[in-house]
């Protein structure tokens, strides 16, 4: 009776064993998949896309503002802005600040039928109706060359908001090495000029004490278009557990839903919660 009773609690541990082993149901994980997958897209396009917009690199031309002294002491302070329609204009005014500035269109040569206001033998400056815009923002010789400054009223901010963000859908463990690249820089090659992938995002801070969160212009973004998942598709894979899903699930590019193609989603638990485990791009 003993030997008897030993070996029906073993088969009963086996048995605990194997279903804590044993993975679960599609139905089981589909709705929080469902809810992962849709969430990926705008995360994956701080991570691996285009990421957020960026202020145009345009320079503050009144930053090289400079003074004429005329014959009899009159003395004009002037800059140049480079237009893409009208070319190039003289903005000049009498009081280095307060005054409205005067324009000028500036010429390489004589434009028959117009009389020039000046010429100094290899200009000529034409009287204009030109209406100056101020850029919403302008870039100095402090920024770094390689980062653009992303819109000040994006709805992520900063380093830190991307990662929050980024956590709500993929695990730790996957996001640590994103980070690394993305926020750190990572050595790609032996090389020491030309091996090292900077990284994508930095926060600047100024001469001001103000903070610039800024995101590479030289960044190759891996991403071109999302991946569509056809969610009627999926279906647990082999290599699943009760820790650890695989879902195999038929997928495609947005510019191309006739071409298919299967892939696995892993999905992870952490903090008794799926995230999913790998790129859904």
């Amino acid at each position: 009776m003993k030997r008897i009773i030993t070996v029906l609690l073993c088969l009963v541990m086996l048995a605990s064993t194997l279903t804590s082993c044993a993975g679960p149901k599609i139905e089981d994980v589909e709705e929080r998949l469902a809810t992962l997958i849709e969430a990926s897209y705008g995360v994956n396009e701080l991570l691996f896309g285009n990421g957020p917009e960026t202020y145009e690199r345009i320079y503050d031309p009144k930053a090289s503002m400079e003074y004429y002294t005329a014959p009899g002491g009159q003395r004009y302070y002037y800059f140049y802005i480079e237009d893409e329609s009208e070319g190039t204009i003289l903005a000049y005014r009498t009081k280095s600040y307060g005054d409205d500035y005067s324009y000028l269109s500036v010429s390489d040569k004589e434009i028959s039928g117009k009389d020039s206001v000046y010429s100094d033998g290899e200009k000529y400056y034409y009287n204009t109706e030109y209406v100056y815009k101020e850029a919403e923002f302008y870039y100095d010789d402090s920024f770094p060359a390689d980062y653009d400054v992303v819109l000040v009223d994006n709805e992520i901010k900063s380093v830190t908001e991307i990662k929050e963000y980024a956590e709500t859908v993929y695990s730790r463990d996957y996001l640590a090495a994103i980070y690394e690249a993305l926020f750190t820089g990572v050595m790609i090659s032996d090389d020491t000029e030309t091996g090292l992938l900077t990284a994508r995002y930095i926060e600047y801070e100024d001469a001001s004490g103000i903070r610039w969160f800024m995101k590479s212009n030289t960044y190759k973004a891996p991403m071109v278009e999302q991946r569509i998942f056809d969610l009627s598709t999926a279906k647990i894979a082999r290599g699943s557990n009760s820790q650890r899903v695989r879902v195999e699930i038929e997928s495609y590019l947005e510019s191309r839903p006739e071409d298919r193609l299967s892939v696995i989603v892993n999905l992870v638990k952490q903090d008794g919660e799926w995230y999913l485990d790998n790129g859904t791009y």
